[in-house]
This record gives C-alpha cells, sequence and structure tokens, in this order.
C-alpha cells in the first residue's frame, strides 16, 4: 500500500511539474517580442517601407517622428496597436534636401514593456542626381541660325539664362521632375565678321547647383551659297555651251564686293551685304577670236574671291 502510494505521488508531481513547464513557456512566449529589422535605409524618393513583429501577445507601436513619417492610412505621429505577429506598413514623404534623416518605431510587448526599436533612414538627395544633363550638345556652331535641344533631369524647380543675347530659350524656367525635360536653345544667325562666345547656365536654385555650357558661334564669311550657272571642271575652271554666251551667278555676301574682267560683262560690277544673282556675260563664240586661256574675272570681297575662267564648249 506504502509502494502504491508513493508511485502515486511521484505521477503527481510530474504532473504538476509539466503543467507548470507549459505555463511557462506560453507566458514567454506571450511576453516575447522581435522585429524583422532594427534598422531600414531608404533612398530620398522612395515614400514605403514596412517590417515584421513576431509575438503571440499585444503590441504597439509608437511612431516617434511628427512629421516626414507616418504609418500607412494615418496622419504624421500616433501610435498603432494590435495582438499577435503582424506587418507594419508605413510612408515617407520625398526627402527633398542634401542630408539624410532619421526616425524611430518603438515597438513595445503590453504584457511586460519590452520593446524592440526600428530605425528609418532616409538619405538626401545627391546634388550630382538634383541636376543632370541626358544629352551632349555640341558647343561649336557655325554662323547660321540653328536651334539645338538640351535634355535635362532636374528634381526641383529649374532655370536656365545665357549672358549673350544670341542665345535664346523655348522656355527659361520650369517645375521639377523625376521624368526627362528638355528646352529649346536658338542660336541666331552670327552677321558679324568676329566669332563670338556665350555662357549658358542650367540652374537649380533649391540646392545651389548650376551647370554651365560655353558655346561659340564662327563669324560670318565673306560669301556663301555660291552657285555658279556653268559647268565646272575644277580649278575655278568653268565651260559654257557654245550656243550661250552668258550664265548667272548666285551668292550672299556680308561685305562689299566688286566684279572685274576685262572681256566679261557683269549686269551688277559691285554691291554691299546681300543676297546677289549676277548675269556675266561673254563675247560672243568665234573659233577664231576666242582666247586661248579662257575669259577670266572674279568677284572680289574684303579679303576673298571667286576667280573664273570661262572657256567655250562645243
Amino acid at each position: 500500500m506504502k509502494k502504491i502510494f508513493t508511485c502515486f505521488t511521484a505521477a503527481f508531481i510530474l504532473c504538476m511539474l509539466f503543467t507548470y513547464s507549459s505555463a511557462s513557456k506560453a507566458e514567454a512566449a506571450n511576453s516575447s517580442i522581435r522585429v524583422s529589422s532594427s534598422s531600414l535605409n531608404f533612398d530620398w524618393d522612395q515614400t514605403g517601407g514596412y517590417f515584421y513583429i513576431y509575438t503571440e501577445g499585444p503590441w504597439l507601436v509608437t511612431n516617434s517622428v511628427s512629421g516626414w513619417l507616418r504609418f500607412e492610412g494615418q496622419g504624421y505621429g500616433g501610435s498603432k496597436s494590435g495582438n499577435g505577429s503582424s506587418t507594419i506598413w508605413f510612408t515617407m514623404d520625398k526627402n527633398s534636401s542634401d542630408y539624410s534623416r532619421t526616425g524611430y518605431f518603438i515597438v513595445q510587448n503590453m504584457k511586460n514593456g519590452s520593446y524592440q526599436t526600428v530605425t528609418i533612414t532616409q538619405n538626401g538627395i545627391d546634388k550630382n542626381e538634383a541636376l543632370k544633363l541626358t544629352n551632349k550638345i555640341n558647343t561649336t556652331y557655325d554662323f547660321k541660325k540653328q536651334s539645338v535641344t538640351l535634355k535635362f533631369k532636374s528634381i526641383e524647380s529649374w532655370k536656365i539664362k545665357s549672358n549673350n543675347s544670341f542665345v535664346t530659350f523655348s522656355k527659361t524656367s520650369g517645375a521639377g521632375s523625376s521624368d526627362d525635360q528638355s528646352v529649346v536653345i536658338n542660336i541666331a544667325k552670327n552677321n558679324t565678321l568676329t566669332d563670338r562666345n556665350a555662357k549658358i547656365t542650367l540652374s537649380s536654385d533649391k540646392f545651389n547647383v548650376s551647370i554651365d555650357i560655353n558655346i561659340k558661334q564662327s563669324k560670318s564669311p565673306e560669301f556663301y551659297d555660291v552657285n555658279i550657272g556653268a559647268q565646272n571642271v575644277g580649278y575655278n575652271t568653268y565651260w559654257l555651251n557654245y550656243q550661250t554666251n552668258y550664265f548667272y551667278v548666285y551668292f550672299t555676301a556680308s561685305v562689299p564686293w566688286r566684279f572685274e574682267s576685262p572681256l566679261i560683262k557683269a549686269s551688277q560690277k559691285e554691291g554691299g551685304p546681300g543676297t546677289y544673282c549676277i548675269k556675266l556675260t561673254l563675247p560672243k563664240y568665234s573659233s577664231t577670236e576666242s582666247p586661248l586661256y579662257g575669259y577670266q574675272g572674279g568677284f572680289f570681297f574684303k579679303e576673298k574671291s571667286i576667280p573664273l575662267v570661262v572657256y567655250y564648249s562645243r
């Protein structure tokens, strides 16, 4: 009988110990709390994130930041509560400054007051990324009127200017965007006889950053767009059908000019800057009187010339 009682007592004690152990484990589970990460890092333009809470008990998450960081679907600051393992979603404003910022979520176990901290760091904008060109344009141009498109990205508002009036723009300012933007640069015709330069400055005042582009436009030539209505056989030499004793010369002059020839007659012998169509007339063809070395003449400008040697051809 005594032996039976001893066995019963031992079994009872073991049962009590097992029950106590199970209760202790359950209490420990309800009292513990973990998070998926204690530190999260984001770029300036990332606006959302999340972390996990691991627990079997009630919890409370408090936001330590009154601005830029908030629980999803809620205003700035505040708290969020729940029970059991959960996912905490949060949102952020874009960080439009050039320095990083940090906020915290305090994750607390409501059973025993233990807590975990989740640090949220959002990087500032790299100034090199705040304003940058997305295409390259030429920096040297001829004297003619022309346009070129400049493409760029500017996170915040921007403006563009030139230090020389011969360069103008399709627009001189705009709002920030993460997409490509563009401006048409208009370069006026250079009617002068000197090269000229301009500095184009694209800037974003918010970040105090700018990009300079220096361009050069060559001077106007003394004459251009020359078209001679006779067959060119090279070396300023032209053939004219013997049945026709005249032809036309077209050109644009930037400086005063004159035509000289002992035998070729010109419809206009001199002029100032402008566009011209000059009729040149040769003596009638004669197989015995036409000069062996052709009819010679030329248009003379300030420093340059258009020399002509014309032969009749059969």
